[in-house]
């Protein structure tokens, strides 16, 4: 006997958050009420100095690689379990970003945090 799902099982196990739309650009954006990195909060009010990671303690730090701030040596973190980062979204929902996916192999023996402080630069901004 096969295991079927209804559409609206399947939609039920999916989270929704609404597009933003700001009348001065094109682009979408969404709403996100705060930033957690691991079990701490990321304070809103304070400047961005790129997100530390926890569990990186004694993995030489590299020279940052544009358009990244926060890069560490790649071969030296090795299988580090590295903190999740939670992105809460208006209306409760959460995007879990999980280990190493939060980096980014830039070239070399160098691997940099791929999260960017876009606000100066960005078009469109993201305001916890």
């Amino acid at each position: 006997m096969g295991l079927f799902i209804s559409a609206m099982q399947l939609l039920s196990l999916l989270s929704y958050t609404p597009l933003l739309t700001n009348p001065k650009t094109v682009d979408y954006a969404v709403g996100i009420k705060g930033l957690s990195v691991g079990a701490n909060s990321v304070v809103a009010m304070s400047p961005f100095e790129g997100i530390r990671l926890k569990g990186m303690k004694g993995v030489p730090k590299m020279r940052s690689v544009l358009p990244f701030t926060t890069c560490y040596k790649a071969s030296a973190i090795g299988f580090r379990r590295l903190p999740r980062i939670d992105l809460e979204f208006e209306g409760g929902k959460n995007w879990t970003i999980f280990g190493a996916n939060s980096m980014k192999r830039v070239g070399g023996d160098t691997a940099c945090l791929a999260f960017l402080d876009g606000r100066e630069k960005a078009a469109l901004k993201i305001v916890i």
